[in-house]
């Protein structure tokens, strides 16, 4: 699926070579002596000075956009096969992200009685209703698959809880295949559009109960008990957005790209290529051509702060550390350096920071509303407005949503949502709980 990508960038590795043999050589103007010739001593030459790799490659896919307009590659991407990847649901991976979330979330971030603790904190008021408003009931029990975790498989095996698949297959691509900025070039729309980010997407949980998933050997509840379990990825809609300004004609465009993926149990045999899915996800990632000069296209434009409507129900405040951010790039094998790199995410994006990844903060999301509302989630939609930056706070709050409740199905409607520094929403998503 990846062996067209690297034709797209044969270029890049010329320019790469010149700028490795390239040489900047500073000197300062000095007086001369009296046949016009610098004394001996300013005659040694100066440090030679390099840029880093990720310059040499930034200006090796950016070079041409000042002769002609890039267009994304879309029919390539709607083209690509399918992808399958393998795993096995050993604990420790799920182990380690509930090492990680409670590390974030004082805990658990379930109780609504949560005290501040150190650069971990819950303000009390987050969780107050209107006044009119009744007061929150009382900490709920832990959700389904609770918040304890072994590196051990355990008798009878824990169930993974919701959110665990994200630290699971991982990407197969060498690090040599990779995109310049560190992330999987099979999602890209072409080598110029080197900004990515995750826009939204949506998750569904099947449970053990469909009828599609009841087969010999195969349920639809997942547990740590070191099965084999597949991943198969898609490439669903691919769209352009085009500004519709000048910038356009620089390549301004945003490409849109729909990622399914679909976890379901075993492995596929010669006559089983297919099978019943357990978890479905979308995620929608959206790539842009940063043009010529990023920080000026990212300080040209303010953005605008939302504000969610109502009170929450639950909230609580955390603060990511470099260390956070680093651990679960490990833990989903993620090199994408705007994660990672500060002089990257400034220079290269142009963000003020590293960037708190959009998984991690949907799998904080799950955590917190599993672990207020004591059910598990049937479906999830969300949508991210705005970048979260490490050593930043931000608030995962959550509500019940009885407006958006259907009566006559049962099902129950949960918002839950980010927000940043200042109170403006990053993230909003609408849960639908299991029955």
């Amino acid at each position: 699926m990846s062996s067209t990508l690297p034709n797209l960038i044969p270029s890049g590795g010329q320019h790469i070579q010149r700028l490795g043999r390239c040489r900047l050589l500073v000197r300062r103007p000095s007086p001369t002596s009296r046949h016009g010739t610098p004394p001996p001593q300013q005659q040694q030459q100066q440090p030679v000075m390099q840029p880093p790799l990720w310059t040499k490659r930034l200006l090796s896919s950016s070079t041409p956009l000042n002769a002609k307009r890039v267009k994304p590659d879309v029919e390539r991407l709607r083209r690509q096969p399918a992808k399958t990847i393998l795993d096995y649901l050993t604990p420790m991976p799920s182990h380690l992200l509930t090492t990680l979330l409670s590390d974030l979330l004082p805990y658990g971030g379930g109780g609504a009685d949560d005290t501040s603790q150190g650069a971990v904190a819950t303000d009390p008021a987050l969780f107050r209703g209107p006044s009119s408003s009744p007061p929150p009931p009382p900490p709920p029990p832990p959700a389904p698959g609770g918040e304890s975790s072994s590196p051990t498989v355990q008798s009878p095996p824990r169930p993974l809880p919701q959110g665990h698949h994200l630290v699971y297959f991982p990407i197969q691509a060498a690090p040599s295949q990779l995109a310049p900025d560190g992330a999987d070039m099979d999602h890209s729309p072409g080598a110029h559009y080197s900004r990515r980010l995750w826009a939204g997407g949506e998750v569904t949980f099947r449970n053990d109960t469909d009828e599609e998933t009841s087969r010999p050997g195969h349920r639809g509840l997942l547990v740590l008990n070191s099965q084999p379990w597949t991943c198969t990825e898609t490439i669903g809609d691919v769209r352009v957005k085009d500004p519709g300004h000048a910038s356009s004609t620089r390549g301004g465009e945003k490409v849109f790209v729909d990622v399914w993926r679909r976890y379901a149990l075993g492995h596929p045999t010669n006559q089983e290529t297919s099978l019943p899915w357990s978890i479905e996800e979308r995620r929608t990632l959206v790539f842009m051509n940063p043009g010529d000069d990023v920080e000026a296209q990212a300080s040209s434009t303010t953005p605008k702060t939302v504000k969610y409507p109502h009170e929450a129900a639950h909230g609580v405040r955390i603060l990511p550390s470099p260390r956070h951010l680093f651990h679960f790039s490990a833990l989903t094998f993620n090199a994408h350096a705007i994660h990672l790199d500060p002089e990257y995410a400034r220079s290269v994006d142009g963000h003020r920071a590293p960037l708190v990844h959009g998984p991690l903060t949907l799998a904080l999301m799950l955590r917190v509303l599993t672990g207020f509302s004591g059910q598990l989630v049937s479906r999830f939609i969300y949508r991210n407005y705005a970048p979260l930056y490490v050593n930043e706070p931000l608030t995962v709050k959550v509500r019940p949503v009885l407006s958006r409740t259907d009566p006559s199905d049962g099902q129950v409607k949960w918002d839950a949502w980010v927000e940043g520094p200042d109170g403006g929403l990053a993230v909003k998503g609408t849960a639908t709980m299991a029955t």
